[in-house]
């Protein structure tokens, strides 16, 4: 990332767009102890570190990471450079304990939408960071998001909606830059996670409030809770090399309509459908509430060539195609889960 911000140069076309993206790295990647200490650093390169140490770490903003990118080669506009040196300039007039001015906004539904869409986003970023320094196993990442989400939510689609699109745009920027390809496991996750959400209705509205609601919410909920227990301590494979696959989260499974697990030992395939009525969920080591006479199992003789299809699969009727389409014979599932499995789908 250093490279990429030495290259900055506000005359380029292509500056906007640069320097955003790099400005979002940076207020995801660096705290706000680390843009006083690059204020500080850039201060020294002026003249004027004695004015930088009176700056409040609290009262940083953008200077710090303009400072952050000056100090790294970067060449901001006059405007940008501007900024930072009136900072330093600032911290030294500001007395220890400033006033904060409040500014009002009126109570409407938007702005309730608004401030919930916040609390949602910026709690599963802080799930997102513990994830990648190692503080939250990345197992454990699906059920913190759907409690951020039925917590903080407000019960509403149209926020997860938002969410979605926003984790959608971030897992593609990860995985085309490769100073932030640490982001791309935890930001797929978070990426299935929230699109089961919007699929699975009453995932999101398990978090509504008030009478109405408080039948449904306390039953899905309490489901949820000890199917996503179960399935967090569940075995299963990670990620298959060779055959250029990654499972899903098995918390996923907890209120799916469908699931596809392969076990690349054997190369059996098992369709698992819900009941009519019912979400799958997971109990002990094995997936439950799945329908026996239209869930199946089969031996995909090439998997290298038909696993692509049931990944891109995004509807139950194309599921029972593929399944159907298998050569072979067809056995009963028993819904059991191992460490050589790995769950290919979750609708």
């Amino acid at each position: 990332m250093d490279d990429q911000i030495s290259s900055l140069d506000h005359t380029s076309p292509s500056f906007a767009s640069d320097y955003g993206r790099i400005l979002n790295w940076i207020h995801q990647s660096i705290d706000a102890a680390q843009l006083k200490a690059e204020l500080v650093t850039y201060a020294k390169a002026i003249g004027k570190d004695d004015l930088a140490e009176t700056v409040q770490v609290g009262s940083i903003g953008v200077e710090g990471k303009i400072a952050y990118c000056i100090n790294r080669g970067a060449r901001l506009s006059p405007t940008s450079i501007a900024k930072a040196v009136e900072a330093i300039d600032r911290g030294s007039a500001k007395e220890a304990k400033d006033t904060p001015e409040w500014e009002y906004i009126p109570e409407t539904s938007k702005s309730r939408a608004i401030r919930a869409y916040v609390n949602c986003y910026s709690r599963i970023d802080n799930a997102k960071t513990m994830v990648i320094r190692g503080t939250l196993d990345r197992r454990e990442l699906a059920s913190e998001i759907r409690k951020i989400v039925q917590t903080y939510g407000q019960a509403k689609t149209a926020i997860v909606k938002q969410l979605v699109e926003h984790y959608k745009e971030l897992h593609v920027e990860a995985r085309r830059d490769d100073s932030i390809s640490d982001w791309v496991k935890p930001l797929a996750t978070i990426s299935e996670t929230l699109n089961l959400m919007l699929n699975n209705r009453a995932s999101i509205r398990a978090g509504a409030r008030g009478a109405k609601a408080r039948k449904m919410r306390s039953t899905v909920e309490t489901m949820d809770r000890k199917g996503e227990k179960a399935a967090s301590k569940v075995s299963y494979k990670d990620e298959d090399d060779k055959l250029g696959i990654r499972s899903v989260d098995p918390t996923n499974l907890v209120g799916a309509d469908a699931a596809v697990v392969f076990n690349t030992k054997n190369r059996h395939c098992e369709v698992y459908m819900a009941k009519q009525g019912m979400k799958l969920s997971v109990q002990g080591a094995r997936i439950v509430n799945f329908d026996e006479s239209t869930s199946l199992g089969k031996t995909l003789r090439k998997p290298e060539s038909d696993l692509p299809h049931w990944v891109r699969a995004t509807t139950l009727k194309r599921l029972e195609v593929l399944g159907s389409g298998i050569k072979g014979k067809t056995w009963e599932v028993t819904g059991k889960l191992n460490k050589n499995c790995i769950i290919v789908k979750v609708l």
